[in-house]
């Protein structure tokens, strides 16, 4: 029963949270993980990793921040290349 409480509970604060529309669109932050930048912007989240040449499964939770980091990037340059390909996914 706790897990069921737990899990209602955490489907319904989730919901409620995405269906303000102050949370889409949401300008990119260097705390952010790629699956919440991909919910605010409406685009699938494997998609978007894909476009970054990101491995999907590997970048679950790790922050713009890191990921820029990772590639050798200023987070700045690497938020212009995540808003491009989110442009790009959406014209598809």
């Amino acid at each position: 029963m706790l897990a069921t409480a737990f899990f209602t509970v955490r489907g319904v604060v989730q919901f409620i949270y995405w269906s303000d529309p102050a949370h889409r669109d949401q300008a990119l932050e260097p705390w952010m993980p790629l699956g919440f930048v991909a919910r605010s912007y409406d685009v699938e989240r494997d998609a978007l990793a894909a476009a970054l040449d990101l491995s999907p499964d590997a970048n679950r939770r790790v922050p713009l921040e890191d990921l820029a980091e990772n590639r050798g990037q200023e987070f700045e340059a690497f938020a212009r290349e995540v808003e491009a390909a989110i442009q790009e996914l959406r014209s598809k």
